[in-house]
């Protein structure tokens, strides 16, 4: 009968009879909506532990390779549908890793199963760590994130890449919170700093302000500035009184 060489043979589904493989298909059939249910319930610590137990016994029996290899894809599709219920992403990178990881890339069962578990390890602190910075949390560690960056140009592509959402679902949150896009409440940021600087560096020239909060374009900020503020950068700064350190 052919064989896998682990320190305890695992046999190939060709070489099992009919019953065997159906009895096994059923069994991981009910583990995986057994351990599908764990990771919605975001439950690490219990899936961990059961999971590793699982492993251990199935060291023991004659699983097929290929119910293993099937129990893992489950366990890849529950973690996807677990993170697209509490967030938004893009590209989550371990998923690309787990569609690799097959029992037969690795030099012995209990390598497969350290890699099986760091991986779940893995996806969990991903889930339980954004499904954390949810709502109102992402939205002040986004603002957190402009307000120490005003003077740099941050995209929507930045943000997604940092906080490891989708572009909308950021665009959603901001709305929601601050009650304005992206781009002007970062904008809003943006003119808060300039009336500051102006206020505290009153000999600071437009240009200069311009150039320092990024926008590359003297009339484009004079025009936003207005549009914020109701006034110029100009007649701003000249209304703005002189205090005893100012002369």
């Amino acid at each position: 009968m052919e064989q896998l060489n682990f320190s305890k043979p695992i046999l190939l589904d060709v070489s099992l009879p009919q019953h065997i493989q159906q009895s096994s298909k059923e069994e991981i059939n009910r583990l995986s909506d057994n351990y599908s249910g764990m990771i919605q319930r975001l439950q690490k610590d219990r899936f961990l532990l059961q999971l590793s137990e699982q492993l251990s016994k199935w060291q023991q029996a004659d699983l097929p390779v290929a119910q293993l290899e099937r129990f893992v894809s489950r366990l890849v599709g529950a973690f996807e549908s677990s993170a697209n219920q509490h967030i938004e992403w893009k590209n989550w990178a371990v998923l690309e890793q787990a569609r690799k990881l097959k029992l037969f890339d690795q030099t012995s069962y209990t390598d497969f199963c350290s890699e099986l578990l760091a991986f779940s390890g893995e996806c969990f602190d991903f889930l339980l760590t954004f499904n954390k910075k949810s709502g109102n949390e992402l939205f002040i560690k986004i603002d957190e994130h402009l307000r120490t960056n005003l003077y740099a140009q941050v995209s929507m592509s930045d943000l997604s890449t940092k906080f490891h959402v989708s572009s909308s679902y950021i665009s959603r949150i901001v709305k929601k919170y601050s009650q304005n896009t992206f781009v002007h409440h970062y904008l809003d940021l943006k003119i808060r700093e300039a009336r500051r600087l102006m206020e505290t560096n009153p000999d600071m020239k437009i240009k200069e302000l311009s150039d320092a909060l990024c926008f590359h374009d003297q009339h484009y900020f004079s025009k936003v500035f207005k549009e914020y503020v109701g006034c110029s950068p100009s007649e701003y700064k000249a209304a703005i009184p002189f205090t005893p350190q100012d002369v």
